[in-house]
């Protein structure tokens, strides 16, 4: 390892932390670059990368696995359409350690991890005592995508990683010796796979880190048409538009796609006629059965045997090009003259590329909000975010090579998220929110309404980075952004509220809204007093939960309308308005809560003093007294009335009426 490679990762690190890529922890830091440079070639976004840590307690010596199926990342086994032919799977196992050595340790833990955790005779439920359930979760897709693909199953591949600042060149016999032993258990596991173990170092990382992607790419023809330089149409051999589109490792370009079309679909009735036409067609060309591909680019100059095309961007033929990739990624010999046709657009205008992905895209059945990239409203959200100082990634990695501060760029998703945590009232669901639910017209349309003014999506991006910025370093664990993401929206709600003085404030308050009220001794005080002391893994996504805390929230600082929270409704969320309170107390609270109420109608604050009589948290107490009402063992009560099960008035508080 050259002497200065070490100091230069360091340098790297610490310019990360200052710019919080993804965190201010210095092991999470490093293995947020380990992971994202390892992966580079798939052109993952941040959560997808941070959603592969399996990092923490129990986690059996292993930092991180990603699966991926014919070169997709796997999160969702109910997403996918799984490939009926020419199946190829890849585990990532990654190790990162901020050590500037390898250690022996590390491999005997990975060693006997490995041993148990992909052993498909014992289940999840034997396993459940010795490892964390984000590791039992990676596993579980792992056995979910194995035995879905084993009639059909091509190829099996274990990469197995050891990251660290160490020197590769200095590895002990020992170490390769274990490595060896791992790879060789995995044979015997599956004996079909095939596994390699790699140590990468401050080196092999500098390396990888200087690694940019080609959007210079040249695309070799056997004809072209071109017209004032601005589009060409293209004839290209099927072999020559293979090795465009894949890297010296045989895998897709993915980030030369539009990543925020659609994803490949698998094997579904149009892909399954692209690779039958490949497959048995072989007298007739390709491209007379195909409708091609659509590239925009910002220059393409044709010099001969080749056109040179710049910031090469592929917005339509992504179904096409992957099955053209896997249909010659494992032939021997990838000479195919057969032809497909390439339509080469030269555009800069935002509006009019937006207008080309759109119209190229209804050629195929796919949900249109699949498109929602395109929509004027993203657009508009753009523009009001960049005149704000901010910048809007509507679609994934855009600023990602382009010399902007990483605290000033906010993807479609953060957005999403701090929309349906903080206007829809629904943390619970902004904690584990996913693209695939943009997908859903109904959700989508209700964040992305042209009913709320634009001026609330700069002012929600200042919250939530501001919640960030503060809890970040106070949350000081590994696994930070995990838990920022259980924890922000439930605090970001509490502060707003303790601005307002009630949980039903609206977004016209947001906006108006001075910032610098929402400061950081307002979000200190709220995570110390009330949400650390609640918090809990699991169950932060759950309502009734949440709930409780808000609860908590409003006794400590008086705030109103909790009812306002209980009650509101939005996409995410059943029509009931019921919450379920099981599981957050005992039904030994129950009982002493049941047998210590008055009789109704109850005064205001009931709960508060049965709390202080009984020594229990209040929260506790109103969710028991809910769920009282709930079991028909209470009657319910609004404003002092108190109704039957049939909702007729049986008595009312004539002294809070009075007043």
């Amino acid at each position: 390892m050259a002497k200065n490679d070490i100091i230069l990762i360091d340098s790297i690190i610490s310019q990360r932390i200052k710019d919080r890529i993804p965190s201010e922890n210095n092991g999470e830091v490093f293995e947020f670059m380990a992971y994202e440079q390892i992966l580079k070639e798939y052109d993952l976004n941040k959560d997808e990368i941070i959603q592969g840590s399996v990092d923490g307690k129990d986690d059996g010596g292993i930092d991180a696995i990603y699966i991926f199926v014919n070169g997709n990342l796997l999160s969702d086994v109910d997403e996918v359409i799984w490939p009926k032919r020419s199946c190829e799977i890849s585990v990532y196992i990654i190790t990162c350690k901020h050590h500037d050595t390898f250690k022996q340790e590390v491999l005997n833990n990975e060693y006997a991890t490995i041993s148990e955790l992909f052993d498909l005779s014992r289940s999840n439920s034997e396993l459940k005592a010795s490892y964390n359930s984000d590791l039992l979760t990676k596993r579980q897709l792992f056995v979910d995508a194995y035995t879905k693909t084993a009639m059909n199953l091509d190829n099996l591949y274990f990469h197995f990683i050891y990251a660290s600042r160490g020197d590769t060149s200095c590895l002990g016999e020992n170490i390769v010796a274990r490595s060896e032993q791992i790879k060789q258990q995995m044979l015997i596991l599956f004996s079909n796979c095939q596994p390699s173990y790699d140590f990468i170092g401050s080196t092999e990382l500098l390396t990888l880190y200087r690694k940019k992607p080609k959007y210079e790419l040249n695309l070799y023809h056997k004809g072209i048409i071109s017209y004032k330089d601005e589009c060409h149409i293209v004839l290209c051999s099927l072999s020559d538009f293979y090795s465009f589109i894949t890297d010296d490792d045989g895998r897709l370009k993915k980030y030369i796609f539009d990543s925020n079309v659609r994803d490949y679909m698998g094997s579904n009735p149009v892909n399954v006629d692209i690779m039958n036409s490949l497959v048995n067609s072989t007298e007739i060309d390709f491209w007379w059965l195909n409708n091609g591909i659509t590239i925009l680019a910002r220059s393409a100059i044709n010099v001969g045997t080749f056109i040179k095309v710049q910031d090469v961007q592929i917005v339509n033929g992504l179904q096409t090009s992957q099955t053209i990739h896997q249909f010659l990624n494992h032939k021997t010999d990838i000479r195919d003259e057969r032809c497909v046709m390439i339509k080469i657009i030269t555009q800069n205008n935002a509006e009019v590329r937006d207008c080309i992905i759109r119209s190229t895209n209804n050629q195929t059945a796919i949900m249109t909000k699949s498109l929602f990239a395109t929509d004027k409203i993203q657009r508009d959200i753009e523009d009001v975010m960049r005149i704000n100082g901010l910048y809007y990634e509507r679609r994934t990695n855009c600023f990602a090579n382009k010399d902007i501060d990483n605290n000033l760029v906010f993807d479609i998703m953060y957005m999403s998220a701090a929309y349906l945590a903080i206007v829809l009232k629904a943390p619970e669901k902004a904690a584990n929110f996913k693209q695939k639910f943009l997908k859903r017209s109904e959700l989508y349309d209700t964040i992305f309404n042209n009913n709320d003014s634009l001026n609330i999506w700069p002012k929600l991006a200042l919250i939530l980075r501001q919640t960030d910025k503060v809890l970040s370093p106070i949350i000081g664990s590994r696994n930070t952004e995990k838990m920022l993401k259980r924890s922000r929206y439930v605090v970001a709600i509490i502060s707003l509220s303790r601005c307002f003085g009630t949980f039903n404030y609206n977004s016209k308050q947001i906006i108006n809204l001075d910032i610098s009220k929402y400061d950081e001794m307002l979000i200190t005080e709220t995570w110390n007093n009330c949400v650390s002391r609640l918090y809990n893994k699991e169950k932060m996504l759950n309502r009734a939960y949440v709930a409780m805390i808000l609860e908590q929230a409003s006794s400590l600082w008086g705030i109103q309308n909790i009812d306002s929270f209980v009650k509101h409704k939005n996409p995410f969320i059943t029509t009931s308005n019921v919450i379920n309170y099981k599981g957050i107390f005992s039904e030994d609270t129950l009982k002493l809560v049941n047998d210590n109420l008055p009789k109704q109608p109850w005064p205001i604050g009931v709960h508060k003093q049965m709390a202080s009589l009984l020594n229990l948290p209040t929260a506790e107490v109103y969710a028991a007294i809910n769920e009282l009402i709930s079991r028909g063992l209470r009657y319910k009560q609004v404003d002092g009335v108190v109704y039957d099960k049939d909702g007729q008035i049986i008595l009312r508080d004539e002294n809070r009426n009075q007043m």
